[in-house]
């Protein structure tokens, strides 16, 4: 497991403790909203997510490009 594994299980640990001690008596009404409000912030980091990982893509193939046109400079400077 990694180190960002552990804290991540920790944080849940200590979020679950903490709210299991609590004895709040939330309505049905609330407890639909809270779902709805969760539901949207997953989809929302799910967007954050997905718009990052098509810009590192992005990134990785840019250096990728320029990595090879290095290497054909110094080999044309190198052979020429």
């Amino acid at each position: 497991m990694t180190d960002f594994d552990q804290k991540a299980g920790q944080l849940q640990a200590m979020t679950r403790d903490t709210e299991s001690s609590k004895e709040d008596d939330y309505s049905p009404e609330q407890v639909r909203r809270a779902v709805v409000y969760t539901r949207e912030d997953v989809v929302l980091i799910v967007s954050y997510l997905s718009s990052v990982n098509e810009q590192l893509m992005w990134v990785r193939r840019s250096l990728a490009v320029l990595v090879v046109l290095l290497i054909a400079m110094l080999m044309f400077k190198w052979i020429g």
